[in-house]
């Protein structure tokens, strides 16, 4: 059997970290590392039906939920996702969450998802180090801040994210054609709540039940 060596490749977040020590030496620009994937060094060659990644967490990310195979499958997608985590470092207090208090009906889940109850449905779990949770497909789930994680995952983009810790709504400033773009693009202009930190913050737009994908911002200057 062939033995390849994983290429590292680095992702920024705005929920990263800039010191990955022991972990990983990567640095992009400076800039707020979240994500590491291990990935096949040749381009060229097919991807691994599973992907390892190291996940750096100062922030808790969004609450979601992926899909199983046979949903992914009628989506027109490859696959479903479902994840392994395991705790590499955790820090005082650091949590997890993992599916919800108690049963909701489609019309429940939909409401809560609207308003934003849905952030205190979810069952938070503390972790420490050497934890191992599994996540299978369809499992309403969210990372705390202050861990770093390695996870194995289902290769799939196939995510479906229900809530974003810290969001806020923004003035719609014009939402319509964009004359100097391509023809069939929307452009929407936002206003920032004045009150943000000085900081990156990740904007994202919804239109009913569409949400756009994400856009990272530097704001707070004002």
């Amino acid at each position: 059997m062939a033995i390849e060596h994983a290429r590292a490749r680095a992702l920024p977040k705005p929920w990263g970290v800039l010191d990955r020590r022991p972990w990983n030496n990567a640095s992009h620009d400076g800039g707020a590392i979240g994500e590491i994937w291990y990935e096949r060094p040749n381009d060229a060659a097919a991807d691994p039906s599973l992907l390892l990644k190291l996940l750096f967490t100062s922030q808790p990310l969004s609450i979601q939920v992926h899909p199983g195979d046979a949903f992914a499958h009628a989506m027109g997608l490859p696959s479903g996702k479902t994840e392994a985590w395991y705790i590499l470092s955790a820090a005082p207090e650091a949590k997890v969450a993992l599916g919800l208090k108690r049963p909701l009906t489609p019309q429940q889940l939909r409401a809560a998802v609207e308003n934003g109850s849905i952030s205190d449905l979810v069952v938070w779990l503390p972790v420490s180090v050497d934890d191992v949770i599994f996540v299978p497909a369809g499992t309403i789930h969210a990372i705390g801040a202050g861990l770093v994680i390695a996870e194995l995952q289902q290769r799939s983009d196939a995510t479906f994210r229900l809530f974003d810790h810290g969001s806020q709504p923004v003035e719609v400033l014009y939402g319509g054609a964009a004359p100097t773009l391509v023809a069939g693009v929307l452009q929407i202009n936002v206003r920032l709540p004045k009150d943000l930190p000085t900081t990156y913050h990740l904007i994202q737009v919804q239109l009913g039940n569409s949400i756009s994908d994400a856009v990272v911002v530097f704001a707070g200057l004002n």
